[in-house]
């Protein structure tokens, strides 16, 4: 892992704290509850994992610049991403999601590069959650 900065950790955890409402860090999500019982232990997890590739493949397009200059596809990715994760019932992504959209639609986007280092925090948290529920409801 590399340094992070002072500035960068603040705004992660103020991303972190405003984006968590009345959400408990270690809550589960009766969505994804559901997904298992639904899916099946197997496809759940597959669907899962594809969306945990599809987020670290938005986070390293993000940190390549590729949304620097257009806020319209940075809302679409951030959309979609949303969306996925509320399927999931990822509600701390879910939640960070619609805010960088909203933000992006406004043209809100002050500093991408510490916004993105949130996001890769809130993201390995999420996924750390996601790998906690799995192992408590090993099949």
């Amino acid at each position: 892992t590399k340094p992070i900065r002072l500035v960068t950790l603040q705004q992660i955890i103020l991303d972190v704290l405003a984006s968590r409402s009345d959400e408990t860090i270690g809550e589960f999500s009766p969505v994804l509850k559901e997904l298992f019982e639904t899916l099946g232990h197997e496809k759940a997890l597959g669907v899962s994992w594809i969306f945990f590739e599809e987020l670290e493949q938005f986070i390293n397009q993000c940190n390549q610049g590729i949304f620097s200059h257009d806020n319209h596809a940075l809302a679409e990715a951030a959309h979609k991403i949303k969306g996925a994760a509320a399927m999931l019932g990822l509600d701390l992504l879910e939640t960070t999601f619609a805010q960088l959209e909203s933000d992006a639609h406004k043209d809100n986007i002050r500093d991408l590069n510490n916004r993105i280092q949130s996001l890769e925090h809130v993201a390995k948290q999420s996924e750390a959650m996601f790998i906690h529920y799995v192992s408590l409801n090993v099949k």
